[in-house]
């Protein structure tokens, strides 16, 4: 947003003071595109919101092909953009930290490596989030370690027995000709639901 956006700071300005310093509302920002020197007016001593998420890891490897080419989030790219967060904030105010929300895949699914998503590692990526300096933001069924549950058999074949599911990604990747490169509809399979936000079917 704030990479096309002209003259959006009088109006984040305007709506802080008109808006939320009368009542004292505690404010949380979703931010995006924003530039080291312009922190300070987002959650300094009087930015523009209290605190703002930080998506620091839910970018990770996004790619301007589309969802399709987006590299796959390691555990040490996953502590690398943790820490990048943190030393990019400072002391200039608080973070609001999350693993997942309405928009992003189950934390678990995403962040641990297919084969270990075990009770250990769950709780150990919660204490991580916990931990950082800033404000964790829960979302709901995270806190049992809810996981996607795309991957069982029976919603594999489910997916691939209704044709219009994998055509309508198909087409949409084949534009760049990135897609059709997969040797196997498992390979698309894992890619899609690997970014999936569908939290109606979970574990």
């Amino acid at each position: 947003m704030l990479k096309h956006a002209d003259g959006i700071s009088k109006f984040l300005g305007e709506m802080r003071d008109r808006t939320f310093l009368p009542h004292g509302a505690f404010t949380v920002g979703e931010v995006f595109n924003e530039k080291p020197e312009e922190l300070p007016d987002f959650i300094g001593d009087n930015g523009y919101f209290s605190t703002m998420f930080d998506f620091n890891e839910t970018i990770f490897g996004a790619s301007e092909k589309g969802w399709y080419d987006q590299t796959l989030i390691m555990p040490n790219d996953y502590r690398s953009c943790c820490f990048a967060s943190q030393k990019k904030i400072g002391d200039i105010g608080m973070l609001s930290n999350i693993i997942e929300n309405h928009d992003e895949p189950r934390g678990v699914s995403r962040y641990i490596p297919e084969g270990e998503c075990t009770d250990t590692a769950k709780k150990l990526l919660a204490t991580m989030n916990v931990m950082l300096r800033g404000l964790p933001f829960i979302y709901q069924g995270q806190e049992i370690g809810m996981e996607l549950a795309f991957r069982c058999e029976s919603v594999y074949s489910l997916f691939f027995s209704v044709p219009l599911l994998p055509s309508v990604f198909l087409r949409k990747a084949s534009r760049l000709g990135e897609v059709l490169c997969m040797s196997s509809k498992e390979q698309l399979f894992f890619k899609i639901t690997h970014l999936a936000q569908n939290y109606s079917i979970t574990l």
